[in-house]
Order: C-alpha cells, then sequence, then structure tokens
C-alpha cells in the first residue's frame, strides 16, 4: 500500500509555478516553432518593432556633446541638492529650537 503524501509534499508541490515549457523563439512567418535557437533577423526600415523607437547611433569617434544629451540631469541634480540644503537647515534650526 502506498504512503499518502505528507503535507510538506503537497505544499512543495504547490510552490512550483503552474507555467508552460519553453518551447523556442516563433517564426512570426508562419507561426510555427523553431527547432534550432537562432536570433530573430532585425527588422527592415518598413517593418515595426514592439521596441521604442530609439535614434540612430553616432558614427564612432564622432564628438558628443554631454551638456546637450544630458542637460535634465544637472538640473536635477540641483534641484536635489537645494532640497537636500533646505532639509539640513530646518533639522539644525529645530535641533536648537526643539530641546
Amino acid at each position: 500500500m502506498a504512503k499518502a503524501p505528507t503535507s510538506s509534499s503537497k505544499r512543495r508541490r504547490q510552490r512550483r509555478p503552474n507555467v508552460p515549457p519553453y518551447t523556442g523563439p516563433i517564426d512570426a512567418a508562419s507561426g510555427e516553432d523553431q527547432d534550432d535557437v537562432s536570433l530573430p533577423a532585425a527588422p527592415t526600415a518598413g517593418q515595426a518593432s514592439g521596441r521604442s523607437a530609439r535614434p540612430a547611433p553616432t558614427a564612432p569617434g564622432a564628438p558628443v556633446d554631454f551638456r546637450k544629451e544630458y542637460g535634465y540631469v544637472l538640473k536635477d541634480l540641483r534641484n536635489m541638492a537645494i532640497v537636500a540644503a533646505a532639509m539640513l537647515a530646518l533639522l539644525l534650526t529645530l535641533n536648537f529650537v526643539v530641546p
């Protein structure tokens, strides 16, 4: 007679995620699974990809204007420094006011 499964083995089975096994990439043209694991072809100019549009990379060695590209970072850092200084001043003031 087989033993009844214990409660710990039931819990262990329930912990396993209920997901289908990986079947590999799907060929968009035929709709069937591919047997080989290869990278999908890059979309051409006429095809739409599922990713957001990114600007084309600049030529290698071309100088990049980081001030223009990341100007918002400097503004955010300045704003965070102002908030941090205000909070520090508030803490110092409260340190002297509230004994």
